[in-house]
């Protein structure tokens, strides 16, 4: 059964995606500030198929 992505509020996800493409942080530093998996985040922001600033 696949787990659902219920660790984060959707409001903490979309503010750490944006801090990433709208301010054009490296997704190490934002995942090192916030705590949470890099391999993750990278798949957020790659689903957003917004290029990064």
């Amino acid at each position: 059964m696949a787990r659902k992505n219920s660790r984060y509020a959707p409001e903490f996800r979309e503010m750490a995606v944006r801090e990433v493409i709208d301010r054009s942080r490296p997704i190490a530093d934002v995942v090192h500030e916030l705590g949470i998996v890099e391999q993750a985040m990278g798949n957020r922001v790659k689903s957003t198929g917004r290029p990064m600033s």
